[in-house]
């Protein structure tokens, strides 16, 4: 027992060891759990949510009811919950005086988030918007199309020139189109269960997916996605890559192979009805194949028997001579 006493007394000192220094650092720290419970807060948290720890730890403050939360962030957490995967967040504060910089970091009990303000909101303002101009640029040069959803509202926000020159759409108007508008219906349930996996982490690719461009003609692309934050927003990034030509020569190798199965399907008929032998030879190795009528023929067990060019040259000699 007293050692049982010892243990709890040494694990409640470094519990407290560390709450004391988490509420000396600067950034805001929260432990919520998976229903966004608040279950730590220190002080900086506290301050900047507008409440008491006791408050907020005592009564396991559902932190998406605290207005300081833009429904952005409150989906970042839900993502992070969901896919187990860190999300790092960047958003103006409402006075428009700073920003807040979000780290994520999510385990099987919850996550765990820090929240730093960073200073001098009109310089990084700037910054960022310069960031972003270039980001832009270099996304409009991609080659292969570039879509981006909103997490929430499951619209898209960004086309590049790619994107635009594949499916026949201005930019603008793909503001007014959801992911299932681009694909015929047939496509639909396979984009809303895979949209639903790439935002559970559970997938990042879907290939050969039937495309609608505007002009209403049919076309297959694969897409590759990532979860990104674009201007404070969470979303989805779809890389396209239009693989139609591929597919369809891939339909026309198929069909070709089954055209030469039933052709010489066809001709081991023929052969047999006509009582007709053939046979093939490889040049490259001089492999000979004899149909199976060439071998009834010859009276040979085909099973047993493998023919080689000199077999072949002599069996024909003999027979020369016995035509005699």
């Amino acid at each position: 027992m007293a050692n049982q006493r010892g243990d709890s007394e040494t694990l409640a000192y470094i519990l407290g060891q560390l709450q004391a220094s988490l509420d000396r650092i600067g950034d805001a720290c929260l432990a919520l759990d998976p229903n966004l419970r608040c279950v730590f807060a220190n002080e900086s948290a506290a301050t900047l949510l507008g409440e008491s720890k006791e408050t907020l730890m005592i009564n396991n403050t559902v932190i998406s009811n605290n207005p300081f939360f833009e429904p952005e962030i409150l989906t970042a957490f839900k993502a992070a919950i969901s896919t187990q995967q860190q999300q790092f967040l960047e958003v103006p504060a409402r006075d428009s005086k700073a920003w807040y910089a979000y780290r994520i970091y999510p385990d099987t009990q919850g996550i765990s988030v820090f929240i730093e303000t960073l200073p001098g909101y009109a310089q990084t303002s700037k910054a960022r918007k310069e960031a972003t101009d270039n980001m832009q640029r270099l996304m409009d040069e991609l080659p292969n199309g570039m879509l981006l959803a909103d997490i929430q509202t499951r619209n898209f926000v960004y086309a590049n020139r790619a994107i635009c020159d594949m499916f026949g759409y201005t930019a603008e108007e793909f503001e007014q189109l959801s992911p299932v508008q681009l694909h015929p219906e047939y496509e639909t349930q396979r984009v809303i269960e895979t949209f639903t996996s790439m935002l559970e982490g559970k997938t990042s690719h879907l290939t050969n997916l039937d495309s609608l461009h505007k002009d209403g003609h049919i076309f297959t692309v694969d897409i590759s996605a990532v979860i990104v934050s674009f201007k404070g927003r969470p979303c989805i990034s779809g890389l396209f890559q239009d693989v139609t030509e591929r597919k369809q020569l891939a339909e026309l190798e198929t069909k070709a192979k089954e055209t030469i199965a039933a052709s010489e399907m066809l001709m081991r008929q023929a052969q047999d009805i006509g009582n007709m032998g053939s046979w093939e030879i490889r040049h490259s190795d001089y492999h000979i194949k004899w149909s199976e009528t060439t071998c009834r023929i010859f009276d040979i067990n085909s099973s047993d028997f493998e023919p080689t060019h000199s077999f072949f040259m002599q069996f024909v000699y003999i027979l020369k001579m016995w035509s005699w």
